[in-house]
């Protein structure tokens, strides 16, 4: 946690810049006429690659026109861990124990922070519950967590005494360009709203991409 939470303010800084920067876009429009009023939605869920983890964030909003919204959104999410990499870890812990002669594990976490900003557009905009598409483009900060334990100890920052290195592919952060997309739907009640949908999240990591799927439901305030 203590890895992303810098990265975590920085993409939740850049989706409230992108947020603003969608407003002074639709201001300076000739749709003024169209503007509604600025909504900040509280988002939580769940999203997996190998492992399911929790997934929480906000998002900033403001309509072009009826059918179309523009967005800002910072994303965390717990664990975007891929199966190539949680794999590579077995095969240290079976080196570690057949070394040591004692039971050892070893396991891979990587929670990483999104923040993009892109558009939604409604399908049945003036209906009570309203489907829509989504759309967005940005950049992720993934931080790779390794825990290796040897007779129930955590030898993770010592194992340079026994003679394990671990590479990039184990440790480190990176910051990635990242994309997102996927449908839900919208249910408006008075200032308020409540949305609910699936997304698909690519993360251009090294080596090839990390795709996130989630689950996740919003809760929305107009200004």
């Amino acid at each position: 946690m203590a890895k992303i939470a810098r990265p975590l303010l920085v993409v939740l800084a850049c989706a409230i810049l992108l947020g603003h920067a969608a407003v002074a876009a639709a201001q300076s429009s000739a749709k003024t006429g169209l503007l509604h009023r600025l909504e900040f939605s509280g988002i939580a869920g769940a999203a997996a690659v190998k492992n399911v983890g929790g997934t929480y964030g906000g998002e900033l909003s403001l309509p072009w026109s009826d059918r179309i919204t523009l967005f800002g959104e910072g994303i965390w999410m717990e664990d975007v861990v891929t199966r190539h990499r949680a794999d590579v870890a077995a095969p240290i812990a079976s080196a570690l124990e057949a070394s040591q002669g004692k039971p050892a594990s070893g396991t891979v976490t990587a929670p990483a922070a999104y923040g993009g900003g892109g558009v939604r557009i409604l399908l049945a905009p003036h209906h009570s519950i309203r489907p829509y598409v989504a759309f967005s483009a940005g950049a992720a900060h993934v931080a790779y967590t390794p825990v290796f334990v040897l007779a129930g100890t955590n030898v993770t920052k010592s194992l340079a005494q026994y003679g394990v290195t671990l590479g990039r592919d184990l440790t480190g952060e990176s910051t990635n360009a990242a994309f997102s997309g996927g449908a839900g739907v919208r249910i408006p009640k008075g200032r308020w709203s409540f949305d609910i949908g699936l997304r698909v999240t690519s993360i251009r990591t090294p080596n090839g991409p990390t795709n996130v799927s989630g689950l996740r439901a919003a809760l929305g305030l107009k200004f």
